[in-house]
């Protein structure tokens, strides 16, 4: 059976015509124009788009349910500039002699193109299937079974970082999924008899998604946090090793390697995972991206522009990918509904790719194919057009002091209690408070304190809705003594 997606949410029908962004507080907030359209995938309601490959502004490739392949030539045209049709099935070799193993081609779960003459793409099914003429159809693309008469191995990523070299890994490691970590090279992908060598890692890994810099350098995201890394198989190059679970447990979905020296890997609580030296498991870094949903796909036109959606029908864009959390500012394509039944995909976007600083393209349940104009643009309001978005500014707040200070803060005992309210410059989820050398501590407006007699300075900063920390704030107060007795005249 195709693989059923991780997801959380429901949403109301594709129709939008261009989606304005919801982030943090004092937000530069990219604003690209994002056109939607929706075309037939396989054939019952529900199938979807799991993957897309763009390798340029004016071809796009994406993939879906039931061997769907959906191209186009003029990628921001409307629905009829889309064409979507189905693959045949391959010549499989089957579970026991004699038996074909399926009767469908399955649901392709990614795609990846090395260029406008090469593109290849995975089914849950085991199959690979590539295209020397990825513009002329689905009758140009052609099967291989890499999982020959064995089990099915349920193939999950993709990547060909040349025409001539492609990588797949296969998700697994309980029940009836079967052994998992495995990476396949597949050599002269194109070809009538391609040439397929397997790598076997720990089985325990479900790897999830692959991206290769290059033939010498993939790296590969799985369940549990879980990363692997290592050169093509079959190319000669170093072996494939383990690096742990650098970012915490949460499961890694979606991966980018732009260089070989930077790669970006999200999780399922909305983070990204970004690494300078991605071959070291402890240059790892994990910085919030605002929403908290997983991630499943990102995708980078350059180093420093890299772009993410989620399973809520999110974009997610940034100009500092590896800067801390605020470095990511999110746009809602596919509200929110509150209906469906849990599991149903409704909302969810699958896969995205930007060819250039200038061109996004995401595709998601339903058939959705969204495409954005500018995506890494700003808002006018916030910045000039053209430049990279920055991610929400630290949230400031001032301190104001409560009503009666003066009369609260005067005292006959040891100390007072004595009133402050916290004002944010625009919205905030929290604040954090720290009076004199204690530790900063979770705290709320209105804020009340005791003290001693003396001299104090209470710190106070907000929380973006992002997670970003503001600058602190700082308020000076003297508990005195009071004598309210009447004065000896």
């Amino acid at each position: 059976m195709p693989a059923m997606r991780l997801l959380r949410y429901a949403a109301v029908g594709v129709g939008v015509a261009a989606a304005m962004l919801a982030a943090g507080p004092g937000s530069a907030l990219a604003v690209g124009t994002w056109d939607s359209r929706q075309v037939g995938v396989g054939g019952k309601p529900g199938d979807e788009l799991f993957g897309v490959a763009c390798p340029t502004a004016s071809l796009c490739v994406a993939v879906g349910s039931r061997g769907t392949i959906v191209t186009s030539t003029d990628p921001g045209g409307g629905v009829a500039s889309w064409r979507s049709e189905s693959v045949l099935p391959g010549a499989y070799a089957g579970t026991s002699p004699g038996a074909p193993d399926r009767t469908s081609p399955g649901a392709f779960q990614a795609v990846s193109c090395a260029g406008a003459t090469m593109c290849a793409a995975v089914t849950y099914a085991g199959d690979f299937y590539a295209s020397a003429d990825p513009a002329g159809g689905a009758s140009t693309w052609h099967a291989t079974d890499l999982d020959g008469d064995g089990s099915d191995v349920h193939l999950k990523g993709v990547s060909c970082p040349t025409t001539s070299l492609c990588v797949a890994v296969a998700a697994g490691g309980s029940g009836s999924l079967g052994p998992g970590g495995k990476v396949f090279g597949v050599a002269l992908p194109a070809a009538a008899s391609p040439t397929v060598t397997q790598v076997q890692l720990d089985d325990s890994l479900d790897l999830q998604a692959v991206s290769c810099a290059a033939a010498s350098f993939c790296l590969a995201v799985a369940r549990q946090g879980r990363l692997a890394t290592g050169a093509a198989p079959g190319s000669g190059g170093a072996v494939w090793k383990e690096l742990g679970a650098p970012g915490g447990a949460a499961d890694l979905e979606s991966v980018s390697c732009p260089t070989a020296r930077l790669c970006l890997a999200g999780d399922a609580a909305g983070n990204v995972l970004s690494s300078p030296d991605a071959s070291a498991a402890a240059r790892w870094s994990k910085a919030g991206t605002g929403p908290t949903v997983p991630i499943t796909d990102i995708s980078c036109a350059t180093p420093s522009r890299c772009a993410a959606v989620d399973n809520n029908g999110d974009v997610i864009v940034a100009g500092e990918p590896t800067g801390p959390t605020g470095s990511w500012t999110a746009t809602n394509l596919i509200p929110f509904s509150g209906g469906g039944m849990q599991g149903s995909p409704r909302n969810a976007l699958f896969g995205l790719s930007c060819p250039s600083v200038d061109f996004c393209v995401a595709v998601g349940a339903g058939g959705a194919i969204f495409t954005g104009r500018d995506p890494f643009a700003a808002d006018p309001e916030g910045g000039k057009q053209g430049e990279a978005p920055r991610g929400p500014r630290r949230p400031r707040l001032r301190i104001l002091r409560g009503d009666h200070f003066k009369r609260q803060a005067s005292t006959h005992g040891a100390g007072s209690r004595v009133t402050f309210r916290l004002r944010p410059f625009g919205r905030a989820q929290g604040f954090l408070c720290r009076l004199d050398r204690r530790r900063f501590h979770p705290c709320r407006s209105p804020l009340r304190i005791y003290a001693r007699r003396g001299v104090h300075i209470l710190r106070a900063r907000a929380i973006g809705i992002g997670g970003l920390r503001g600058p602190v704030a700082k308020a000076r107060f003297t508990i005195k003594g009071a004598d309210l007795a009447p004065s000896p005249r």
